[in-house]
């Protein structure tokens, strides 16, 4: 499988001119997330035509302007396979926001595939076996195994293929409207990426407030060690284990240095975290429940006509059912009285089954 290389500048200028005169490319990414090394980046960026395949090295590239442009030219398609997270890391990370896209697992929803991966839909339609061995690989070491980069090649080198072939059976469907009016909403959301925090622990809403505070500590101790290592945060501490020191701390200095499954750095902190979990001891207010915005009955029965009515047409169109309203879009109708959360095909859809709010 042939591929250039690209991990210098003038390298990146010369393949963003192949790439002006394309009307469709393919792209895909591969990342450090968290499992390696300490943060989320981009490693590298796999691009494909119907004639070449590129390799775009993002850790040894400083100026990727070039780049940014041919990713936000509406001129250029760009085929991605399930593009949710592509997107938002590349606005993070990279400032660039793709115009003009196509996500080849969308595509496969709306002609009422199950295993939309694309593992999957290479086996079913080319017969090609995508390994999985590399899919947990680092891909921050340079250079990079000869296997590896193969592997990541594959994301990119059938997906015009696929796109087109999804296309027509689409088309055959008289779905194209829809489709282009999904991606069309794709391309316009606002995307955000934010490394985790605190408040996004599992479970961590049911600590007291002084055991949130000491378990917050706990938190922001990882982080900086994580951080100054380079080592995921997971290998500092785990989250499980930052909850489970918390609501049962450790009864004596000695017993923190012995804890298992956190780095000698916490351990070493031992001291000073046994001081701070003897203020867990005193005894707490108990903590005020947030108050629910119930639902009336007729709302409760509105929603419930709701999720009949896109089960039933999901069923009928041989799709999933959260294509036709996802649920928080039905909370929406419901609260709002209107269908203006709804795409025009998903509610041209719903109102043909349904007389609420009309």
């Amino acid at each position: 499988m042939e591929y250039i290389y690209v991990d210098n500048e003038q390298k990146l200028e010369k393949t963003c001119k192949e790439l002006e005169t394309q009307k469709t490319i393919a792209i895909d990414l591969e990342c450090e997330n968290n499992l390696h090394h300490y943060g989320s980046y981009i490693s590298i960026i796999q691009i494909s035509t119907k004639e070449k395949n590129w390799v775009v090295d993002i850790l040894a590239i400083k100026q990727i302007e070039p780049l940014k442009k041919i990713l936000e030219n509406e001129e250029i398609q760009k085929i991605f396979h399930d593009v949710s997270f592509d997107l938002r890391i590349l606005k993070y990370e990279l400032n660039i926001q793709p115009k003009n896209l196509f996500d080849t697992q969308i595509a496969a929803l709306f002609i009422g595939e199950k295993n939309v991966g694309l593992g999957s839909l290479l086996e079913k339609y080319f017969s090609i076996n995508k390994e999985s061995k590399f899919q947990m690989a680092d891909w921050t070491i340079r250079p990079i195994n000869p296997e590896m980069m193969t592997y990541a090649v594959k994301d990119t080198l059938y997906l015009i293929k696929l796109k087109e072939l999804l296309e027509t059976r689409i088309e055959e469907l008289n779905r194209t409207t829809w489709l282009r009016e999904e991606l069309k909403h794709l391309e316009q959301k606002e995307y955000y990426y934010k490394e985790p925090e605190f408040e996004d622990l599992k479970g961590v809403s049911k600590l007291n407030q002084k055991e949130k505070i000491f378990a917050q500590k706990l938190y922001e101790e990882r982080e900086t060690i994580a951080k100054k290592t380079d080592k995921p945060a997971y290998k500092i501490i785990s989250n499980r284990k930052i909850l489970e020191i918390t609501q049962n701390p450790p009864r004596t200095k000695e017993e923190w240095t012995k804890i298992r499954g956190i780095h000698p750095r916490i351990k070493a902190m031992a001291p000073r975290l046994y001081y701070e979990t003897q203020k867990l001891n005193i005894k707490q207010e108990p903590q005020q429940k947030r108050e629910r915005k119930n639902y009336t009955e007729e709302q409760k029965t509105q929603l419930q006509e709701l999720e009949d009515t896109r089960v039933k047409i999901g069923n009928q169109l041989g799709i999933e059912p959260y294509l036709i309203m996802t649920k928080d879009q039905v909370h929406e109708v419901v609260r709002n009285k209107n269908y203006k959360s709804l795409r025009e095909w998903q509610k041209e859809l719903v109102l043909k089954e349904t007389k609420l709010f009309t």
